[in-house]
């Protein structure tokens, strides 16, 4: 019977020692078919990691914002703490000045705060014009735009700002040396270092704050410890008050706590984008959405305590 996928076929195969004739059967395969298939499904494959690449950056930008906008309201709660002690203070005081009412996040932390974020979604714009198979093709000018942005952004001197200018720098520089050519990944795998250090960096920042906070609720818990000790004190209430107080320490505390640990899960999910884990990416999204969901609660409870008097 006729077997079109097979024939016969003489091999001759020479050896130093002998020289023998054999015959074998082989089975061809429609070679040609074949690698017409393959070069129809290359395109297929490379857009398909262009979008689950893309379906990673664009939860990135979308965490970015979460964790700027949960610590915008966070550091604004803080500073308002501090001025209601300032002013409990100032009753004391025989005259008033401003260094009396200095902000517990100045002007220029919050300046230096605002271009980190900044900084961080430009880049994710560029990731995200990389991975996007309707903007790859015109990205070079849009990704030198936003190199060049972020490289102005470095360049402010503020003080005690040089680890995040450096860092801020850095990827800028890698976004300036790139071109379309290169891929979303290769990019943010050559980044991530500096990205990481740029994201845990801003978590230091956020736990030398954390103890600041913790230590002005001691002092405020303190003032009833006094009072409680004062003849004719309403010991009841000023035992209540203070109890109250060190609950909204924990309470504050444990939102700073918790905005760190969303910077460092950015950071991670930043990793994971680089390395191609997309499953641990969506997961570190989720985990960053729930943490600033915790964070506007724990916020919501701490506003009561400006409210009410303790």
């Amino acid at each position: 019977m006729h077997q079109p996928t097979s024939h016969l076929v003489f091999v001759y195969s020479y050896n130093s020692n002998l020289t023998e004739l054999m015959l074998t059967t082989r089975t061809r395969v429609p070679r040609l078919a074949g690698y017409r298939l393959l070069l129809c499904c290359i395109p297929v494959f490379l857009a398909s990691c262009a979008q689950s690449v893309h379906q990673s950056i664009t939860p990135f930008t979308q965490s970015i914002s979460s964790v700027e906008h949960s610590s915008q309201k966070l550091l604004l709660e803080f500073n308002q703490h501090i001025r209601e002690l300032q002013v409990e203070r100032a009753v004391t005081l025989k005259t008033l000045s401003e260094q009396d009412f200095t902000p517990g996040v100045t002007a220029q932390a919050k300046i230096r705060w605002q271009k980190a974020f900044d900084a961080l979604r430009m880049y994710a714009s560029a990731l995200e014009a990389l991975s996007d198979p309707k903007t790859v093709s015109g990205a070079d000018k849009s990704i030198t735009m936003i190199g060049n942005q972020m490289l102005s952004i470095s360049s402010t001197s503020l003080p005690q700002a040089t680890e995040l200018n450096s860092q801020i720098g850095h990827i800028a520089q890698l976004l300036l040396q790139q071109s379309a050519s290169k891929k979303a990944m290769e990019i943010a795998s050559e980044a991530d270092p500096s990205i990481r250090a740029l994201l845990l960096h801003m978590r230091t920042m956020i736990e030398d704050l954390r103890i600041t906070n913790r230590t002005s609720w001691t002092t405020k818990a303190s003032k009833h410890q006094v009072a409680f000790l004062e003849d004719g004190a309403d010991k009841a209430g000023e035992a209540k008050s203070y109890a109250t107080v060190l609950e909204y320490r924990e309470i504050s505390d444990t939102a700073f706590y918790s905005l760190g640990v969303t910077l460092q899960y950015l950071a991670d999910m930043h990793t994971a984008i680089a390395q191609g884990r997309t499953e641990d990416a969506e997961n570190l999204h989720h985990m960053i959405d729930q943490e600033t969901r915790n964070i506007e609660c724990l916020q919501k409870m701490i506003g009561n305590s400006h409210s009410s008097k303790q």
